[in-house]
């Protein structure tokens, strides 16, 4: 979602999403950047050629080891 933003309205719109689950409302995020899908995560989909490869609570991913978690998983399927 933050592709061709400048700062300010990267900043505006992580503002947003972060008000929205305080709010404790649902948002679907789609996005490459893993670092940021983590940080705003509450749970964590993956999903890879129609078929779900990953489900789980934000607190179940290792921030660190995720992107070659992911990279595994992505190319398995």
């Amino acid at each position: 979602p933050y592709s061709g933003l400048d700062p300010h309205a990267a900043a505006l719109l992580r503002g947003v999403l972060e008000r929205l689950r305080e709010a404790g409302r649902t948002v679907l995020l789609v996005t490459h950047n893993l670092s940021q899908g983590l940080e705003l995560a509450d749970r964590v989909v993956v999903q890879a050629r129609g078929r779900w490869l990953f489900d789980e609570p934000r607190t179940a991913v290792n921030a660190r080891g995720w992107e070659a978690e992911y990279t595994a998983r992505v190319a398995a399927a």
